[in-house]
């Protein structure tokens, strides 16, 4: 199994660096055509022992980490059919999703050119300070205090490029930024706070984050992340909510 997540990771990591790789010489180009080549015929294999018509994506997951928790699917996106595919590396453990338009098996060689409209990662870090860290907690309290409903007021900072609202509750705090379109803002916020009087997100041990962008358009620039002693988790999603129902489903 570690084999395979190994080579699926030097696939993934060959094409989110296709530009770098431009450069590179004669020597390491052949080298990384070794490499996909190798990948893919693992990734055939697995898919041809491992797999049958009745499994999915989720349940090969599973089947590696059993004793790992993962956004739900219907979290990441309800509408559409998703694939999977997984990276670990130095502890860091990464699913990245995508929409297709028919089952695919984990690390199918086929997602390889696809973007992704999500991402979960779970990170094993030295410490918890360094896992505080990677959080990055960040909240201000100064600015026009705005009523977003649902017992929450936020406030709203000004800047030259953009507005931002930011509020605090327990152990998590909340940023909403747009960079764009200002008039978006509240109601984004107000979204989120609705949302979470309904759900409730997972307990940071000791701190959590959640940063959403009006028009993100990436998945990475909406993204809860929390800590949880020395393990930090993170979603992210294309669509703002889309991170936020990512990490409440895992609170199960």
């Amino acid at each position: 199994m570690k084999i395979f997540l190994l080579l699926a990771s030097l696939l993934l990591l060959t094409a989110c660096q296709g530009a770098e790789q431009a450069t590179t010489t004669t020597t390491t180009s052949s080298s990384t055509e070794e490499s996909i080549s190798q990948t893919k015929a693992s990734s055939q294999s697995s898919s041809s022992t491992d797999s049958s018509d009745t499994d999915t994506a989720m349940d090969e997951l599973l089947a590696y980490y059993p004793k790992e928790t993962f956004p739900l699917p219907n979290a990441v996106n309800s509408d559409n059919q998703l694939a999977m595919f997984a990276t670990e590396s130095n502890g860091v453990l990464t699913v990245f999703y995508y929409l297709v338009e028919e089952p695919v098996p984990l690390n199918d060689p086929r997602l390889v050119d696809k973007e992704p409209i999500a991402q979960f990662q779970r990170m094993i870090l030295s410490s918890k300070e360094a896992a505080r860290e990677e959080v990055a907690p960040a909240y201000d309290p100064s600015g026009e205090k705005i009523d977003l409903g649902s017992s929450i007021t936020a406030t709203q900072q000004k800047e030259e490029d953009s507005d931002y609202l930011n509020w605090k509750k327990n152990a998590w705090n909340f940023l909403i930024r747009s960079d764009e379109d200002q008039k978006e803002l509240i109601p984004l916020a107000k979204e989120a706070a609705a949302f979470l009087e309904k759900v409730q997100l997972p307990v940071p041990h000791d701190v959590g984050q959640v940063t959403l962008r009006v028009n993100g358009f990436e998945y990475d620039r909406n993204m809860v992340v929390w800590q949880k002693d020395n393990v930090v988790y993170k979603t992210k999603n294309i669509e703002p909510m889309g991170s936020l129902r990512m990490a409440a489903s895992m609170n199960r």
